[in-house]
C-alpha cells in the first residue's frame, strides 16, 4: 500500500448507490426487493467498495415482511431487514439507506461532463473544489454519463476512461449502479444469467467471465485505488488542461501518480511526457508508455 500505513478515512471508502426497486427482484413480480439485494450482496462485495447507500426502499411491501420485536434475538423468517443487515455485516460492508446527504452535489454534478467542455469543468472543480467530498458521475434522475458523452461506437472506451478517473480523483468515489456495467439508462439491474447474454452485452452474466469487460475493468480499477495511500490522501496538482488532454498528479510524501486522460474521439500526442511505471490504462492494447499516445477516450496511470 505504497509503503504507507493505512488509516480509517472517508476518502478510503468507496461506495455504491442502489435502488432497491430497481437492483434485484427475488420474486418475479418486476419489482426489485430486499431479498434480491440479500441474494446479490456477493456481486457488491466483489467490486470492492466498502459502503452500500440505497433508496426505494419508501415503495417496497414491509407489510408481508416480519415486523421486529422487543423480544427478537435473530434474523429469521421472513425479517429481511434484519436478514440484510446481518448478511452485509458478514461481508464487511456498511449499509448507509439514508443518502440525501449527496443529493445536492449528485444533482449538480452528475451528468456535467456530457461534453469535453462539461467533462473539462467537472475534472477542474474535482481537483480543487470538491474538499474530498463525493465523487460522482451518475446519479439517479440525472442522465448518465456514458449515454450522452461520445457515441455508441465508442462505449466501451468512454465507460472505462470514466471508471479511471473517478477513481483516481480526490475525495471519495460513489457508484450508481449499473456503471460499472456501463448502463446507459436506469432500468432494472440486467443480470442476464436467465436469458441468453451474448444477445446482452450490458448485463452482469455476459461480462463477469470476460476479462475484458467494464465490469472487471471497474474491479480493477477499484482495486488499485484501495490499494494506494497516493490516491486516496495525495495532493492533487494538474498537470495538463486543454481541448483534448486534461491531466492531474497525485503525489504523496515522496511517491507521486501521474493520470493522462484523452476526452476525445482522436488519437492524441500529450504535451506531458507520458513517462513512469505504467500501473493501468483504460486501453486494452497499452503494454507501456514509449509511444507517448493516447488512443480515443483512453486513461494512462502511471507512478513517477
Amino acid at each position: 500500500m505504497d509503503g504507507q500505513t493505512k488509516t480509517t478515512e472517508k476518502r478510503h471508502i468507496i461506495s455504491y448507490y442502489l435502488d432497491v426497486s430497481l437492483f434485484a427482484d427475488s420474486d418475479s413480480d418486476g419489482i426489485g426487493d430486499l431479498h434480491g439485494l440479500i441474494d446479490h450482496l456477493d456481486y457488491i462485495a466483489d467490486l470492492g467498495v466498502d459502503e452500500i447507500g440505497f433508496s426505494g426502499i419508501a415503495n417496497f411491501p414491509f407489510d408481508r415482511q416480519k415486523k421486529p420485536s422487543d423480544d427478537d434475538d435473530g434474523c429469521h423468517g421472513e425479517n429481511y431487514v434484519c436478514q440484510l443487515l446481518k448478511a452485509a455485516s458478514q461481508r464487511n460492508l456498511t449499509l448507509r439507506p439514508d443518502f440525501q446527504a449527496i443529493d445536492q452535489i449528485g444533482k449538480y454534478l452528475a451528468g456535467a461532463g456530457a461534453s469535453s467542455h462539461g467533462l473539462r469543468e467537472l475534472l477542474i472543480y474535482y481537483c480543487y473544489k470538491n474538499n474530498d467530498g463525493p465523487i460522482i458521475f451518475d446519479y439517479m434522475g440525472q442522465p448518465r454519463l456514458t449515454s450522452g458523452y461520445g457515441s455508441l461506437r465508442n462505449h466501451m472506451e468512454i465507460a472505462k476512461m470514466f471508471a479511471t478517473l473517478q477513481m483516481t480523483l480526490p475525495g471519495t468515489p460513489y457508484l450508481c449502479q449499473g456503471q460499472e456495467l456501463g448502463m446507459l439508462d436506469y432500468a432494472p439491474l440486467p443480470w442476464g444469467y436467465d436469458v441468453d447474454s451474448d444477445i446482452y452485452a450490458i448485463s452482469v452474466a455476459s461480462q463477469d467471465s470476460d476479462e475484458t469487460s467494464i465490469l472487471n475493468y471497474y474491479r480493477r480499477v477499484v482495486a488499485l485505488r484501495k490499494s494506494s495511500l497516493i490516491l486516496q490522501d495525495g495532493e492533487t496538482q494538474v498537470i495538463e488542461d486543454r481541448r483534448h488532454v486534461f491531466g492531474f498528479l497525485r503525489a504523496y510524501g515522496e511517491e507521486g501518480i501521474m493520470v493522462v486522460a484523452n476526452i476525445s474521439n482522436k488519437t492524441v500526442r500529450p504535451h506531458v511526457p507520458l513517462v513512469g511505471n505504467l500501473l493501468i490504462s483504460s486501453y486494452e492494447g497499452r503494454v507501456d508508455l514509449t509511444d507517448n499516445e493516447l488512443q480515443p477516450f483512453e486513461v494512462i496511470v502511471a507512478r513517477v
